[in-house]
């Protein structure tokens, strides 16, 4: 069909553009059957590359601390860093990683002209910058109105951010100043891409290559390889092609807005799969039948193009602007969460400041080891010589282009959680998950009985993965943003504030009981004047407020209803699970829901200790079983849970074996199995005499 196509329109090549799944298969027929498709000229979709680059960046800051404060900065939700990282989600990696990368140059240029000592400052660049010529069109008249003394301080620059590379600065601003590069050479392809310029997107595809060949991304390293030689040789394969690529083949521009072509395969997505198949997965479920695929293929465009009107006439599309990001309020949104960035990346650690000897977390302040260090500081030697070993290889053996590429050891910050180890025969190995416990249990039960009541008394595994994952490491949560001004001081504040007289009317007669640290005082209105009086009976030692409430409502005289207002769901558990040790008559609700949204409800806390019975109710909150104790006993970590090891706490899993140590000591002996029989036929025998009497 392509080459009709091409005949057709009387051309001499046609290009086909696709992602690697398909390109590589177009790869293949066209060496198989050469030279039946000669005049194909197949490209590897950009933007398919693109993600796969996205996913490789990923795994070079992954843990780097620098997630962490995109989360905390705002400019990233927390259940969207797993996508970004993986480079799933196009546009938010695109934004995103280059907001990143300009407020991490931003802080290099400060460091910088913090190091010319005062030759000069950023008003002096201000001043400079308000002599170039930024109304005329004419490039001539742009570049000959630049002054002087800012190509020169680009130049110091240069060299300073190759000093910087070069690790004089330290590994700290070497590591930052690597994704700064990283990013800046996407930001060159997306140029080439977007201005159609062959030549850029040739010269900076193998830097995109190398980090495929670093993060083991082997299908686009190899096939990527092979698209870059056919880059390199299309004059020789396809004379006189280049004059298409010259009028714009690698691209597709579908406004007059100059810098605004998209890749062909980010056009595909934006235009037929957008409007005929799922946005995201584009279109699925085609069936293996070979006619109905071409009739699909034949009738595809059709379908396309009636959605597109139908969508159009009814006012439902939405057209593609190239330019948005030029928008006032697109830039003010940017610059203020690029100022966001900026403050809270000062507020951990700036990477540019200070010459650090150890490349560390900029969130945790936690050192690298040597092995991270030295593979994170040296992906781009890594890439390179991996991609020339493999041209190498593939000119002295054709063969060797489908043979497996080795892959990489990654040594970046995620690989750092430290492993639980234990020694079998005088050697160290790391611990592994017993999966064949249960089947072995299962065969086992097929010979012999098997006492499950004994096995399940053991974890079964190395570690209780509820709490952590089998290299030892604990699960975490991302936290909520801290409050600054709710701080101990408000507190304090808020108690004094109380003491105004002018709240007399507003408090008439309730009793208000705050807490300040252990203290309890209580407000109350004699003779037009607030009163404060501190409450003995009520000091207690908890930390937080969740547990404290339970302590009041044990003072309580009975009877009385006591109303819980909170947001914290942990409330509702503990409450629960003290609820039986409060007096009786004590009559338990909590508040949930607003009236706003017509959700409000009050959950009887009583009703629910009384169905679940002491026990249960106990066993909800795990813990904290003790909140009604104004003074509970506060246990240290040592040998409660935590091991005290060289100075580090090491969480205690569990005390005993993980699993039984042999097969005898779970396997019911005959005896017992008699006697268990004998049990259970006298309790038969005792409940037919009762059913007789």
């Amino acid at each position: 069909m392509s080459l009709r196509i091409a005949a057709e329109c009387e051309q001499r090549y046609i290009s086909l553009s696709s992602d690697l799944a398909i390109c590589k298969k177009y790869f293949a027929i066209q060496a198989l059957e050469s030279p039946k498709f000669d005049k194909i000229f197949v490209q590897l979709g950009w933007f398919h590359v693109e993600l796969s680059y996205y996913k490789a960046i990923g795994k070079f800051i992954s843990e780097s601390g620098m997630p962490y404060i995109l989360v905390e900065s705002g400019l990233l939700a927390s259940g969207s860093l797993s996508g970004f990282l993986e480079g799933k989600n196009y546009n938010r990696c695109r934004r995103i990683h280059e907001l990143t990368a300009i407020a991490l140059q931003t802080l290099h240029f400060e460091a910088f002209l913090d190091s010319l000592k005062g030759e000069i400052t950023k008003e002096d660049i201000a001043v400079l910058l308000r002599c170039i010529d930024f109304e005329n069109a004419n490039e001539a008249s742009f570049i000959s109105s630049i002054p002087e003394e800012i190509n020169e301080l680009f130049l110091k620059y240069e060299m300073y951010s190759q000093l910087t590379l070069s690790g004089e600065h330290g590994p700290l601003a070497k590591y930052w100043m690597l994704y700064i590069s990283k990013i800046d050479v996407h930001r060159k392809m997306s140029r080439a891409i977007r201005m159609k310029d062959h030549r850029l997107y040739t010269q900076m595809f193998p830097q995109v290559l190398s980090m495929f060949f670093v993060f083991n991304h082997q299908n686009y390293a190899r096939w990527g390889t092979k698209y870059h030689d056919n880059l390199m040789n299309m004059e020789i394969t396809h004379p006189g092609i280049t004059q298409d690529f010259d009028d714009g083949i690698i691209s597709i521009r579908r406004t007059s807005k100059p810098f605004s072509a998209s890749a062909i395969d980010l056009t595909l997505e934006q235009t037929q799969n957008k409007d005929a198949a799922n946005s995201s997965t584009g279109v699925v479920s085609v069936t293996n039948n070979l006619s109905a695929r071409q009739k699909f293929a034949k009738g595809h465009f059709i379908k396309t193009t009636l959605l597109s009107h139908v969508f159009q006439h009814c006012n439902l599309s939405r057209k593609e602007d190239v330019s948005k990001e030029t928008y006032p309020s697109r830039i003010r949104k940017d610059t203020k969460q690029l100022n966001d960035l900026l403050s809270y990346i000062k507020k951990c650690r700036n990477p540019f400041i200070g010459n650090d000897e150890e490349l560390i977390n900029i969130g945790t302040g936690k050192a690298a080891s040597k092995e991270v260090s030295s593979f994170l500081l040296n992906i781009t030697t890594i890439g390179n010589n991996e991609y020339e070993k493999f041209v190498l290889s593939v000119i002295e053996d054709p063969l060797a282009f489908e043979k497996p590429i080795k892959k990489q050891l990654i040594n970046n910050f995620a690989s750092m959680g430290e492993k639980v180890k234990r020694v079998r025969n005088n050697q160290v190995e790391v611990l592994k998950m017993e999966r064949n416990y249960l089947s072995t249990l299962l065969v086992t039960a097929l010979e012999k009985k098997i006492d499950m009541e004994l096995v399940l008394q053991y974890p079964l595994s190395p570690i209780p993965l509820v709490f952590a994952h089998l290299d030892g490491s604990m699960n975490k949560t991302v936290k909520s943003v801290l409050y600054d001004i709710l701080d101990g001081p408000f507190i304090s504040f808020f108690v004094t504030a109380l003491e105004d007289d002018s709240l007399a009317s507003l408090l008439g007669e309730k009793k208000l009981y705050v807490t300040e640290e252990s203290k309890c005082f209580h407000f109350y209105v004699d003779a037009g004047k607030v009163m404060k009086m501190e409450e003995p009976t009520l000091r207690s030692n908890h930390e937080e407020a969740d547990t404290r409430m339970m302590a009041h409502c044990a003072t309580l005289e009975s009877p009385a209803t006591v109303v819980l207002r909170t947001t914290d769901s942990d409330v509702l558990a503990i409450a629960i699970g003290n609820f039986h040790q409060l007096k009786d008559g004590i009559q338990l609700y909590m508040e949930a829901g607003v009236i706003a949204d017509n959700s409000l409800r009050y959950i009887d806390i009583n009703k629910i200790g009384k169905h679940l019975g002491p026990q249960l109710s106990k066993a909800i909150p795990g813990f904290w079983n003790k909140a009604t104790e104004l003074e509970p006993v506060l246990y240290r970590p040592e040998n409660s849970g935590w091991l005290l090891t060289e100075g580090k706490l090491v969480m205690n899993w569990f005390e005993g074996e993980m699993a039984p140590s042999c097969l005898e000591d779970i396997v019911v002996s005959p005896n017992e199995e008699d006697e268990e029989e004998e049990d259970g036929s006298s309790d038969d025998d005792s409940a037919d005499d009762s059913e007789e009497d």
